[in-house]
């Protein structure tokens, strides 16, 4: 059946992708005493498909996603409830195995059907989200981050970390999945940061992504250890790294943050309490192990390596991040959004953050070589991005070799210590079964070919050396993106721009 379903798929056009298929448990919402049928279901892009079974050789139903709502009863319920303004259409109910099921086939069933609107914004991507024409991050966070920076939400005891009332939630969440703009201020400060709490933990990769991950953490341990000032320029070389969309939205939270962490006499919230609520959401691994670098085994912790790195984003914000407009736009203002490019003049930075500003790349348009050092400085910028991805690929692969051969090597002990006790209470054999066991035996043919795969260690040693090369490489770009950076961004008259030659640029 898996092979008939794949030639179906090859033979379909790119309007009929499949974007979730599997069998769920259906009936017609009309006949409530219908039993519960076992059936072979296709999420497309406009519609939904009901099979008889996986072999789709008779259709049940067909339901055009633009005439239903979903309606969700349980945490494995849910129904395809039929519109008003519908006609030629059918209202069906839904089962799911379980909780995970559900909530996989909710998730694009929601982003299918209202996505036009706005909607099913829960578990996407950030490049998915609508951000609603006015901030560069996605509308649910910008609108819960413009209620909750007001003087009463920020004075509110245990903001970001009690949770609001579960019907409420589940009602403004509603709202945002169908691609509606609720009305925050008829709801309480708890519940709004509960909702922001929840759309930053479905998201499918950490506001921080993971190839950046590593070195985040590196940071923040140094920042810890070793001199302030010079690591957090370094920081902020990092974050002008990460994706525009990542980066936005890390800025905005930094913001909300420093803004809480204020008030923390009146709320209760310092820094490390704040990072230690959104760590899992902002900076975190998908298993949260070591990663294989030797500059983190100072701190086996890191989980509180990645507090203590949150935490200095929030506490440093103005020297991270600093301009003003920013803040504006938190608090829907009627300003326009800060110039995509601008000057170290029109920043205003404060006098604190002079020394960190050349990690901003700002060029000047009357300088010849700012167009080829704009386009070296994106391509170096991108194969940073590449061989940092490959590095932590090729890093959780480490892991999991490893951990199968720490599993590997504990059951050997275990069978060692089965046959030593079975040794020591055997009765003593007979000659004739000494012989029989000292005879040798044919090795079966599935051990002989095993004997000649590669040993499981030399495969750790050789992706050890590869992984150590790319964090080389990595390390090499970085310093390349900064030297660029402190070139393009100081004084900004173009002089420096000026002095970097044609060969300098293209290599």
């Amino acid at each position: 059946p898996e092979v008939v379903r794949r030639c179906k798929r090859t033979e379909m056009s790119n309007s009929e992708r499949i974007w979730k298929d599997g069998h769920l448990q259906q009936r017609r919402s009309s006949a409530k005493s219908s039993r519960w049928q076992r059936r072979y279901i296709q999420l497309l892009a406009d519609c939904l498909r009901v099979y008889e079974d996986e072999s789709m050789k008779r259709m049940r139903h067909q339901i055009a996603l633009n005439t239903v709502n979903i309606v969700e009863h349980s945490d494995v319920v849910f129904e395809l409830a039929r519109r008003h303004d519908a006609s030629n259409t059918v209202s069906l109910m839904f089962t799911a195995e379980d909780v995970k099921q559900a909530a996989g086939w909710l998730k694009e069933l929601y982003w299918l059907r209202y996505r036009a609107e706005g909607g099913g914004v829960f578990g996407r991507s950030l490049a998915d989200a609508d951000t609603g024409g006015v901030t560069d991050v996605p509308r649910i966070v910008s609108e819960c981050v413009s209620f909750l920076s007001t003087e009463t939400c920020l004075g509110t005891e245990g903001l970001l970390r009690k949770s609001g009332q579960k019907k409420a939630v589940s009602a403004l969440r509603l709202a945002y999945q169908r691609g509606e703009s609720p009305d925050l201020t008829a709801a309480s400060a708890h519940e709004t940061a509960t909702l922001l709490r929840i759309y930053l933990s479905e998201l499918p990769e950490p506001v921080v992504p993971y190839f950046a991950y590593a070195n985040f953490l590196t940071a923040g341990q140094k920042i810890s250890l070793g001199d302030p000032d010079t690591e957090l320029a370094n920081l902020q070389g990092l974050i002008q790294i990460l994706p525009v969309e990542n980066r936005n939205l890390l800025k905005l939270l930094s913001c909300l943050f420093h803004m809480v962490q204020q008030q923390s006499d009146r709320n209760l919230m310092d820094a490390t309490a704040i990072a230690t609520l959104f760590s899992s959401s902002l900076l975190s691994d998908d298993n949260d192990r070591l990663l294989v670098n030797a500059e983190m085994a100072l701190d086996p912790q890191p989980r509180g390596l990645a507090v203590s790195t949150i935490t200095a984003l929030i506490e440093n914000y103005e020297r991270l991040f600093g301009d003003i407009e920013f803040e504006q736009v938190i608090r829907r203002s009627v300003t326009p959004p800060p110039p995509p490019s601008p000057s170290p003049a029109t920043l205003h930075l404060p006098q604190h953050q002079q020394h960190s500003a050349s990690c901003v790349p700002t060029l000047t348009a009357g300088s010849s070589a700012s167009a080829e050092i704009q386009k070296a400085l994106s391509s170096i910028t991108r194969l940073y991005r590449e061989k940092a991805e490959e590095s932590y690929a090729l890093t959780r692969e480490l892991v999991s070799l490893k951990s199968r051969l720490a599993a590997c090597a504990h059951c050997q002990r275990h069978l060692l210590e089965v046959a030593s006790e079975k040794a020591d209470t055997a009765p003593p054999a007979s000659a004739m079964a000494v012989a029989a066991q000292a005879a040798p035996r044919p090795q079966p043919p599935s051990r002989q070919s095993r004997a000649a795969r590669p040993c499981m260690r030399t495969v750790i040693a050789e992706l050890s050396d590869r992984l150590r090369g790319l964090q080389s490489e990595n390390e090499a770009l970085y310093k390349m993106l900064l030297a660029f950076n402190g070139g393009t961004g100081c004084g900004g008259n173009g002089a420096a721009a000026g002095n970097v030659s044609g060969s300098d640029t293209s290599r």
